[in-house]
């Protein structure tokens, strides 16, 4: 069978759109795409709404994954789903992120057509959609993925920690609706650990705040103000691997006491958020070069 429109919903219901239906199509049919074929019978409703096939995902057993989509079709066995549908709707993803949810369903377009469904385990994170720069401020929006979106107004902090260090530094964010937006000061960044209101939250390495000009690394989290845990920065909707390799984002060059440094967004080999910052004599020609980087 070959599907024209291969997508799973908020619900995690699959939904196919065949080119055209088989006779008698019965149940779908998951096995392992990297092992040996164990069936995991997923049901599917015998009839069809207006040439839609669909099968509830939400109850099945998968296993950590890529699983290969099989139709069993009455007096021929099971055929293997094909699909002319790449899986990648932004649109879809964005919806899909709304709401609690502790695994991650995918659509996959095999090389040769074959319908793949990917399952991960996923946490609440916060996805990143814009990134601004200047050179006073780094802008970010995003939205809360995987967790419960509040309606109205709450304030929140974004926490970059200090890699390596215990150093922390707050700066205001507002979240509306699941919407998130701060603005990062970014001299705030190249400041060293002072004994300000942050002072039991700083070690500086070997006992001595870092001196100017080293590179530093530095994570950034959003912390609700109602309670909730901390939620990692990143972006994963889009799907695209190794953004660390396929993206350079502009650096801020403060001017004034702070002129020579730079403080560059980037994201890690896991596609989270982080910071780069280095002074003018990080290497000679104040370039981002940390010697450990993830």
């Amino acid at each position: 069978m070959r599907t024209q429109v291969s997508r799973i919903d908020t619900a995690d219901v699959l939904r196919l759109r065949p080119a055209e239906l088989p006779p008698a199509p019965g149940q779908l049919v998951l096995w392992p795409a990297d092992q040996e074929r164990v069936s995991v019978p997923v049901p599917v409703p015998t009839q069809h709404n207006a040439g839609e096939l669909t099968a509830d995902l939400s109850g099945a057993a998968l296993t950590v994954g890529t699983w290969e989509v099989f139709v069993t079709v009455d007096g021929q066995g099971t055929q293997p789903v094909h699909t002319e549908d790449p899986g990648l709707s932004l649109a879809d993803w964005s919806t899909y992120l709304t709401g609690p949810r502790d695994r991650e369903l995918r659509v996959v377009r095999a090389p040769d057509g074959r319908l793949l469904v990917r399952m991960r385990p996923v946490r609440p994170y916060v996805e990143v959609s814009w990134i601004e720069v200047d050179d006073a401020t780094i802008t970010l929006t995003g939205t809360l993925a995987y967790t419960r979106r509040e309606r109205g107004h709450r304030t929140a902090v974004l926490l970059a920690r200090h890699r390596g260090t215990k150093h922390r530094v707050r700066m205001p964010a507002e979240v509306a609706d699941g919407t998130v937006r701060a603005h990062l000061p970014v001299t705030e960044l190249c400041s060293p650990p002072t004994s300000g209101s942050d002072a039991a939250d700083t070690e500086a390495p070997h006992g001595r705040a870092p001196r100017h000009g080293t590179n530093r690394i530095w994570d950034v989290w959003l912390c609700p103000d109602d309670g909730q845990r901390s939620l990692r920065l990143g972006t994963h909707a889009d799907d695209i691997p190794a953004r660390k390799k396929q993206l350079v984002l502009p650096a801020a060059r403060p001017s004034g006491a702070w002129s020579g440094w730079r403080i560059q967004p980037y994201y890690t080999m896991h596609n989270e958020f982080a910071l780069r910052v280095a002074g003018p004599d990080a290497d000679g020609h104040g370039d981002v070069t940390p010697a450990v980087e993830a």
